[in-house]
């Protein structure tokens, strides 16, 4: 299990079944951000499974470690204060 951070909104956490991608979206006129959660798998050819949409970080986090079994340690890399590696 491998996580990287694409860019300043967009982290990619490969396991061996799937591709998953957290986004977050800054709602307009606010301060507010959305996060939405991609899931891709390999055996379908790359075709997504599952689109969702959280209004809280920790419930993004949350859906994914209780659903895809992702560890605490991925979980606790998803930090957008930090700047992107490329």
């Amino acid at each position: 299990m491998k996580i990287k951070k694409l860019c300043n909104q967009q982290y990619e956490i490969l396991t061996k079944d799937n591709d998953i991608y957290i986004t977050r979206h800054k709602n307009p006129g606010t301060d507010i951000y959305i996060y939405f959660i991609s899931i891709w798998e390999f055996d379908l050819k790359g075709q997504l499974i599952e689109d969702e949409c959280f209004d809280e970080l920790d419930q993004a986090k949350n859906y994914i470690k209780n659903n895809y079994n992702i560890t605490d340690k991925i979980i606790n890399k998803i930090n957008w204060s930090k700047k992107c590696t490329k």
